[in-house]
């Protein structure tokens, strides 16, 4: 019995022949689209590193009014380590994959390289120490 996976979401593509293809080998005449033939469905996975740009909005204020500054700007979504380059995303994939997963950390940074993250042994061992506080549960006899 196959599985269901009508929940996954779906990406459709489109996929013709080339131009040259389009032409009847023996007259050269073109070929008329008919439109499309039996649906092929197979199941994908698409993992990807990206930099995610936040910009913030700032607002000024319109009145007189004697007070705090005159902009306001957005502030920043939250972070699991504040001043890390590096996203919330990112250290929980590498605490899954660690803790989880129990995969080596250096396997972990060869599988990020082969998607074209580059990431340092130390980076990673420097944010585990700093994340380590924020998982340890706290003990009340």
């Amino acid at each position: 019995m196959r599985r269901d996976y009508s929940q996954l979401p779906v990406r459709e593509e489109v996929v013709g022949v080339a131009e040259q293809e389009k032409l009847c080998p023996c007259c050269g005449l073109s070929l008329e689209s008919i439109g499309c033939g039996d649906d092929h469905e197979q199941i994908e996975i698409e993992t990807v590193v990206y930099r995610r740009i936040v910009k913030r909005k700032r607002y000024r204020r319109t009145c007189s009014c004697e007070g705090p500054a005159r902009t306001l700007t957005a502030a920043l979504p939250p972070k699991l380590l504040p001043k890390s380059i590096y996203g919330t995303s990112i250290w929980v994939h590498l605490l899954i994959e660690k803790f989880h997963l129990q995969r080596p950390t250096q396997r972990t940074i060869e599988q990020l390289r082969l998607l074209g993250f580059h990431l340092a042994p130390g980076t990673i061992a420097d944010g585990l120490k700093r994340i380590e506080p924020l998982l340890t549960p706290i003990y009340v006899p």
